[in-house]
């Protein structure tokens, strides 16, 4: 009798869990567009979030994109995970938002930031020092609208935040959840790795002379603040950059569950540089997963025929990979990911 017992108890934890722990589908999405203060900005930063909501959605056209969503709907009652977005360099807060109403549809609230002056209205600050600086700040300055907005603070599971980043949002990720950057590794990176072209961006001669990565030249001793948000308990990078944690020590501090995939056709972030760099300094091996064929903008919400031309290279992927059927399989991947970190013990 004792051992049915115990096993009725397993099940309905389990099942519990399950319900708790985004395995639930919604029949809705709701978004909602809001906006987030920044230190020493002119502008607040746009944010789009993506939630269970309450209101039947529909179709919604922002430019040329569609969603089927329930715009400025109320949010299903009920505690939800967190999960914060960055793009790349360049990129837009829409640009993973496949990913974001999957989530969405599994329970989680999901903000989408809009890095602002390395995004795809404003990318004055691509290449300078002051955007490794500020990226995590915008995180963090996010995640402190959202849990104070009035639409959304109880509706939160604090204990579930996590995160999501691709490329220079990757690097952006890794700095939040406790990995320690050096931007003046970019400048040694690439006078000893010219073949890392795209991401160095010109022969690495010029990197040096000019000092396009460090605001003192190569080996000038930037000092980055203390980027650490421990309120974020796991994280997906997305073929991300690595070179900063190039230290010996860089990554020693990060102390949650993490997912790594890397583009096995990756001409921006070539390997080993990159995510492989990631994976080989973090404290306890990361989930970690190569997918073949996949170019580095594979991660990106596939885009509308009509905009493929107009947009160039992130629409782009090597010939035979299928952006879309891969995003099925990955949000399914990321999901699962993010359910079973936040059951887990921090390591």
């Amino acid at each position: 009798m004792g051992g049915v017992i115990r096993l009725l108890l397993v099940f309905f934890i389990f099942f519990e869990v399950n319900a708790v722990h985004g395995k639930q589908s919604y029949s809705s999405v709701g978004m909602r567009h809001l906006s987030a203060s920044i230190a020493n900005e002119k502008a607040d930063m746009e944010i789009m979030v993506w939630y269970p909501a309450t209101k039947k959605a529909e179709k919604v056209r922002m430019g040329r994109i569609e969603m089927e969503v329930a715009p400025d709907a109320d949010v299903q009652t009920g505690l939800h995970g967190l999960i914060m977005i960055s793009h790349g360099t360049g990129g837009s807060h829409l640009g993973h938002r496949d990913t974001a109403i999957y989530l969405a549809s599994k329970g989680y609230i999901v903000v989408a930031v809009l890095h602002p002056h390395n995004n795809c209205k404003d990318n004055s600050a691509a290449r300078k020092n002051r955007n490794w600086i500020d990226r995590p700040k915008h995180i963090s300055a996010a995640m402190d609208a959202i849990l104070n907005h009035d639409g959304f603070k109880t509706f939160i599971d604090k204990d579930r935040i996590g995160i999501i980043g691709h490329s220079a949002g990757g690097y952006t990720a890794l700095a939040v959840i406790g990995g320690k950057p050096n931007p003046d590794n970019i400048c040694a990176h690439c006078g000893k790795h010219g073949e890392d072209t795209v991401f160095c961006g010109r022969p690495a001669i010029f990197s040096n002379i000019m000092g396009w990565f460090s605001s003192q030249g190569a080996g000038g001793g930037t000092i980055m603040e203390n980027t650490h948000d421990p309120r974020i308990k796991a994280a997906v990078l997305l073929a991300p950059v690595g070179v900063l944690f190039n230290d010996e020590h860089s990554l020693a501090r990060v102390n949650v569950p993490v997912r790594i995939y890397r583009a096995e056709k990756d001409e921006v972030l070539r390997y080993p540089y990159h995510a492989e760099v990631i994976s080989k300094k973090l404290p306890e091996e990361p989930e970690y997963v190569l997918v073949r064929n996949a170019g580095h903008y594979s991660f990106i919400s596939p885009f509308p025929d009509s905009m493929k031309e107009d947009v160039g290279d992130a629409a782009m992927d090597p010939e035979g990979f299928n952006r879309g059927d891969f995003h099925e399989k990955m949000n399914r991947e990321i999901a699962a990911f993010f359910s079973t970190s936040f059951l887990s013990p921090q390591l």
